[in-house]
């Protein structure tokens, strides 16, 4: 893809001025927090950083998810310590959305209609530390354990997953059999490390801070795995299903350039790319949604 042709975007966040000043306070406090923090208690900065690298934030339910939500069929599935909210719509083959972080299931609810006049059944869920599901904290593990124990609840045909979803499920597909038709893989990174670096480049961490950070995390599972494991390019690499990659020419949380590395290491992979929908708004892309649909189908 020619650079030139790449439109700018404004951030999704960034859509009011009231929003935007509070979150630009907020930035610059925690900035102003963690410059203060590394140079008189390093280790306590270490901390701070896992813990806000841990805590999704929660927003309030747009309202045109609302009317998705009341007609879902809601239920509960304990997964570990947390208790996490299940949404079910419609019969047929069952299609499992997965939302990205900081997101909800209702987040990907432009799907259901589309699936559902296609003889599909839809089902989503809260992460762990998300929308109604409990939890204070969410990392890659837990994600993906809830979508294993989804597949082992139900029978699922395919997987549409978005963002921080798609890294968990390519994680979970590496975890365990799940027997699916298809993947479907939105705006998805091609690196847990690169994840890292990026919040910590946000916050204006220092890499060494960022370095022990992710460390903290491997001890505290016992050093059963490295950050170097949760290579999504290596992830994606063992997928045996058919998969589509969907990602927009003008991501600006996750480079284009990302998709192509993932594209790269699996043959199996075809790509569809969008131009001016963004890392969000390509979920209510009606031109993303039916090629997903007609993917799924094929």
């Amino acid at each position: 893809m020619n650079k030139e042709i790449v439109k700018s975007n404004s951030n999704p966040f960034m859509t009011k001025k009231r929003f935007n000043m509070w979150m630009k306070l907020r930035l610059s406090g925690l900035v102003y927090s963690f410059k203060i923090c590394e140079r008189i208690a390093p280790l306590f900065a270490e901390r701070m950083a896992l813990r806000l690298f841990l805590n999704p934030p929660r927003h309030t339910i747009p309202e045109w998810q609302k009317s998705y939500l009341k007609n879902a069929k809601k239920s509960n599935l304990h997964v570990g310590n947390n208790v996490i909210k299940m949404y079910q719509w419609g019969s047929g083959p069952a299609v499992l959305l997965v939302h990205g972080w900081g997101g909800r299931g209702s987040q990907l609810s432009a799907f259901i209609s589309p699936l559902i006049n296609a003889g599909y059944s839809v089902l989503t869920f809260d992460g762990p530390a998300h929308g109604d599901s409990s939890g204070k904290k969410c990392d890659m593990f837990d994600f993906a354990s809830v979508i294993n124990a989804i597949s082992n609840h139900f029978s699922i045909h395919s997987i549409v997953s978005h963002s921080f979803g798609s890294a968990c499920t390519l994680l979970a597909l590496s975890q365990s059999q799940i027997n699916i038709s298809k993947l479907i893989l939105i705006g998805c990174p091609y690196s847990a490390i690169w994840i890292a670096e990026a919040f910590g480049k946000a916050l204006s961490i220092s890499d060494k801070t960022i370095s022990a950070m992710r460390k903290k995390l491997e001890n505290q599972y016992e050093n059963k795995w490295t950050w170097e494991d949760l290579s999504l390019t290596k992830l994606i690499s063992q997928v045996d299903q058919p998969i589509l990659l969907v990602h927009d020419l003008d991501d600006l949380e996750i480079p284009y350039q990302q998709v192509l590395e993932l594209q790269k290491s699996n043959p199996r992979c075809q790509l569809f790319t969008s131009m001016g929908q963004g890392h969000r708004r390509i979920l209510r892309s009606e031109n993303a949604i039916n090629k997903i649909v007609s993917f799924i189908n094929y």
